[in-house]
């Protein structure tokens, strides 16, 4: 017990990564050594899955000092340097985060960076330097990993590019909010932009053009890639952005009333204290498995309407140097010019499908919508009991579930209303303002393979591709199916479109027979339809996806919304 007090006091006065290895002689290859400027690093070279390519691999780096003690709750700070040769080959923890089951895994330890490159950093050639790819993880700000077993990079690799993936805190320990300066929040965020610091600092010597950093993400991962390109500490650290199934304008993906959650996680952790100062010194001190057990409680009292907003997200942080947001997003794209660099944004056919196996144990949840006004956006910013809530709710009910009650309406009209309500029109509003300051591609992701439905391993229910499928088009992972022709030549189109936008900021620079020949155009057309690539064994151009739909989520807002709305 002694010796585990000591190794705590040490870890809180030096800060030292507690899942650094450093090499020993015997162990050391200059081959496959970088040196940075905080010290120097030892990969491992792999091969890609399907060319053989080889590459190096470097794990596991440290980008921030481990964010424990006086850290938890409280901005990145950059890593000490290190001597010595740290040793680069397996994955670092993942940042601690609930998983299905009533445990947690990871470590609040987690702030590292992973780079995949097929330059050896032996050969120094500036005027060949790779673009970088920089991807953000999804899971709802409450899960996600960098884990390469499940994002493997070999098919970007295979085209010329430098890919890079780092950890960010999640959940409680990386978006909670007391609203003021005690905690203002958005760690994970903030988490992100230091890691796009380290990226500018270092990647040029593994081979990558520090001047032509994409950043992509996919659900919170795109929402998170929204922010930070409305972030001014963020400027300049990336040149191109793609957001795949998310924006930081779906309701989901911003928290509007963060306090009361967090005054549920101290009281659940048996903490009284209405002082927000004195209630974060105390949460800073709880264990991390308390801390989990407390996050999980509070959000079992149904702290926030699930429709509206997840518990732990962005949220509006009071103004300071370091805000990542200090309004309604909605607000901040309509009106700054930050982040007016080429975009490319898309979404899957039928997003809500991912719900599509749980649905029907879901049922007996949706007597509580069965009051209409229940279904009406926070953002409408429409008056509680005001007589505009039961008619703008019933026009919503009656357009998805034809005035029958929820509990037993068709599973694909329910899927339908959370894939329009929660995606659709929030990244369909984000691109019709971005269109207007840099060149905007939309796509849709419409072809339904075997890649996509792996991990539930079951038959489809309902027409359309699900949340997140998309992804498995762009990575590989270790417990895909193998893919047929198909499958592989979607993938092959995909990777295509997007590591071409990577290189020049155009998904379709020319006419391209692996490609079609089709010529993706930019979203807004002179008439001001919109534009959009659907991704399917044919690649073609249509018009206005979901247009009725739209529509009519555009006609309720103009007609029953109070503007300024922070998400849409």
């Amino acid at each position: 017990m002694l010796l585990q007090i000591l190794c705590v006091v040490l870890l809180e006065l030096f800060n030292v990564g507690e899942s650094l290895r450093f090499l020993r002689t015997n162990e050391l290859n200059p081959n496959l050594q970088v040196r940075l400027e905080d010290g120097i690093v030892q990969g491992k070279i792999m091969y890609t899955e399907e060319k053989k390519l080889p590459y190096y691999g470097y794990l596991g780096i440290p980008y921030a000092k481990p964010p424990l003690g006086k850290l938890r709750f409280a901005n990145p700070i950059p890593n000490d340097k290190w001597s010595g040769v740290l040793s680069t080959v397996e994955d670092a923890p993942t940042c601690t985060q609930d998983t299905e089951k009533i445990i947690y895994i990871g470590s609040e330890d987690c702030l590292y960076i992973n780079v995949f490159t097929t330059k050896n950093s032996q050969v120094k050639d500036n005027s060949a330097l790779l673009p970088v790819m920089a991807f953000v993880y999804g899971g709802g700000f409450k899960f996600g990993q960098t884990n390469q077993s499940i994002y493997g990079p070999d098919y970007l690799l295979e085209h010329d590019v430098v890919v890079v993936s780092f950890n960010y805190r999640v959940g409680v320990f990386g978006f909670l909010s007391t609203g003021d300066m005690a905690s203002p929040g958005n760690y994970g965020l903030k988490d992100q932009i230091e890691a796009l610091r380290w990226i500018r600092r270092n990647i040029k010597d593994f081979g990558g053009d520090p001047n032509s950093v994409t950043l992509f993400g996919e659900s919170a991962g795109a929402a998170s890639i929204s922010y930070i390109m409305l972030a001014p500490k963020a400027k300049g650290l990336f040149h191109r952005a793609m957001s795949f199934s998310g924006s930081a304008l779906c309701p989901w993906a911003f928290s509007r009333n963060p306090l009361p959650v967090t005054y549920a996680v101290a009281t659940t952790a048996g903490i009284i204290e209405r002082d927000t100062k004195k209630l974060i010194e105390r949460l800073r001190k709880l264990d991390y498995g308390w801390l989990h057990f407390a996050e999980r409680s509070a959000m079992l009292l149904d702290s926030v309407d699930p429709l509206n907003g997840l518990a732990f997200s962005p949220t509006i942080e009071p103004k300071h140097p370091d805000a990542v947001l200090t309004a309604g997003p909605r607000e901040l794209l309509r009106y700054t010019s930050l982040g007016s660099v080429p975009f490319l944004s898309g979404f899957n056919s039928l997003e809500g499908a991912v719900f599509q196996y749980i649905l029907d144990f879901l049922r007996p949840l949706f007597i509580s919508y069965e009051m209409p006004q229940r279904l009406i956006p926070a953002d409408m910013n429409v008056p509680p009991l005001h007589p505009d809530e039961i008619e703008v709710g019933e026009k919503i009910r009656n357009y998805y579930f034809q005035e029958g009650p929820l509990a037993t309406a068709n599973k694909t009209e329910i899927l339908h209303f959370i894939s329009d309500n929660q995606f659709l029109k929030g990244i369909i509003e984000e691109v019709r303002l971005r269109a207007k300051k840099a060149p905007t591609y939309l796509y849709q992701f419409s072809y339904q393979g075997d890649l996509g439905s792996f991990l539930d391993n079951q038959a489809r229910q309902v027409n359309g591709v699900a949340h997140s499928e998309e992804l498995w088009y762009i990575f590989r992972n270790e417990e895909q199916r193998s893919s047929n022709s198909e499958d592989a030549n979607v993938r092959k189109m995909f990777v295509k479109l997007i590591t071409n936008f990577v290189k020049t900021g155009n998904p379709t620079p020319k006419k391209d027979q692996d490609l079609q020949n089709v010529i993706w155009p930019t979203v807004l057309d002179a008439n001001g339809n919109l534009n959009c690539l659907d991704v399917d064994r044919k690649l073609k151009i249509f018009k206005n996806p979901r247009k009725q739909a739209m529509d009519f989520w555009n006609k309720l807002y103009k007609q029953y919304g109070r503007e300024p709305y922070t998400t849409y």
